[in-house]
Order: C-alpha cells, then sequence, then structure tokens
C-alpha cells in the first residue's frame, strides 16, 4: 500500500483496516497460545498438583444431622398444612 493509495481514500477505510488487521494479529496470537496449553496440559507438563498422601475426612455429627431433621420435617408438615387450608384473600369489592 503506498502513501499516495492511503491519502486518496476515505481515513475511515484506514480505521478498519487498522482494527481488523489488530483483530487477526490478536486471534492468531490466541490460535498459537490455545495449541500450545492444549499439549502441554495434555502431555501433563502443567499444572500439575502435588497429591498429599493423608486424607483427612471429618464426619457430620449424628445428633445436629438429627436436629435438622426434624425442623425439616416440621417445616414441610407446616407447609402441607398451609397449602391443604387455602389462602384467605378479602373482597376488595365489599
Amino acid at each position: 500500500m503506498t502513501l499516495a493509495s492511503i491519502s486518496s481514500r476515505p481515513r475511515v477505510y484506514l480505521h478498519w483496516e487498522i482494527i481488523l488487521m489488530v483483530f487477526v494479529v490478536f486471534n492468531i496470537f490466541m490460535l498459537f497460545f490455545s495449541g500450545y496449553l492444549f499439549l502441554q496440559v495434555n502431555s501433563g507438563t502443567i499444572f500439575l498438583v502435588e497429591q498429599s498422601g493423608q486424607v483427612r475426612v471429618e464426619s457430620v455429627d449424628r445428633s445436629e444431622m438429627q436436629e435438622v431433621l426434624t425442623s425439616l420435617e416440621g417445616r414441610s408438615a407446616l407447609f402441607e398444612q398451609r397449602k391443604s387450608a387455602g389462602v384467605r384473600i378479602a373482597d376488595p369489592s365489599q
């Protein structure tokens, strides 16, 4: 592209060409980076996590679990009672 051809065209085309070139260069960069990252993950040389030999598991306190279950059963019964009773709505026309 010569200087004469740049000056004969409207300036907006130059801006769109710059935007397009930046977009293309960015996408080419992302394509190579994604390929590199894929190959590193696939070969297992990146994002390594050391496995600790000791695993600690905390158990749930059964008395606290029973309290929660009792509370949920009470809420369920209250919900069913209110669902079957229906909702009393005052008639605004009277």
